[in-house]
């Protein structure tokens, strides 16, 4: 061998046998062509992988019963007999009774599932025809009417219904039913042009022309097509 080539394969057997030590060093060891771990230190990695997951499962655990507890907490306070909710005096249904025999609980109740049922209805509908407008508007112009359709959902609800209010008193609406409805609408709306729009956007527009050229109505075809 020519001296050049005889310290070049020397020099890459002192890097080759330096990186052998090293690697004895960290825990692993060559096996044939591959890079194989010590035994001891392939259990202690598996034995931290369980140990994290164990973690894991221990953290989502006391996330919920943080979440739920004082749920749980209240349905059981809820047949304590005392009207102190700090001492536990004895089951009764007592409150459940009067519960059932408050015509104000009743009618807030009734208020409740018809304005959430209504303002459900409302927003579906108008989200719908929103998204239909947005899907025939360019990238730009459909980007900014998204953006400010997104606004309530980036407010916080306090600041949201304060401006409500504040709205419907320089408009001289009475405060009320109707106010409280057309309040939930809009707090509704955003939720269900985000869920909407993205069908929109995936829909094919040459589905739509097919349908009205082989003589479906306008409604037919929205409604088969879209």
């Amino acid at each position: 061998f020519m001296p050049e080539t005889t310290e070049r394969i020397l020099s890459q057997l002192n890097a080759e046998k330096r990186s052998l030590e090293s690697m004895k060093e960290f825990g692993v060891y060559p096996s044939g062509n591959k890079v194989v771990e010590k035994p001891e230190i392939l259990f202690a990695r598996l034995d931290l992988k369980e140990v994290m997951e164990k973690v894991k499962k221990l953290y989502v655990a006391l996330v919920v019963l943080f979440l739920y507890a004082p749920i749980g907490v209240l349905v059981a306070q809820s047949f304590n007999a005392s009207r102190y909710r700090g001492h536990w005096t004895g089951f009764t249904l007592q409150w459940y009774g009067e519960l059932f025999q408050n015509e104000g609980i009743f009618d807030a109740l009734q208020n409740t599932i018809t304005i959430g049922l209504s303002s459900a209805a409302i927003a579906t509908v108008l989200g719908l025809l929103t998204c239909m407008a947005l899907r025939g508007m360019g990238r730009k112009q459909r980007s900014v009417y998204l953006g400010v359709a997104s606004m309530p959902l980036l407010n916080a609800d306090i600041v949201t219904g304060i401006s409500l209010m504040l709205l419907f008193l320089g408009m001289g609406l009475r405060l009320g039913y109707g106010s409280i409805l057309m309040a939930h609408v809009v707090f509704n709306l955003p939720y269900v042009i985000l869920c909407i729009m993205p069908q929109f956007l995936s829909l094919d527009r040459s589905c739509y022309d097919a349908a009205r050229d082989l003589g479906a109505t306008p409604f037919v075809a929205f409604r088969r097509v879209v």
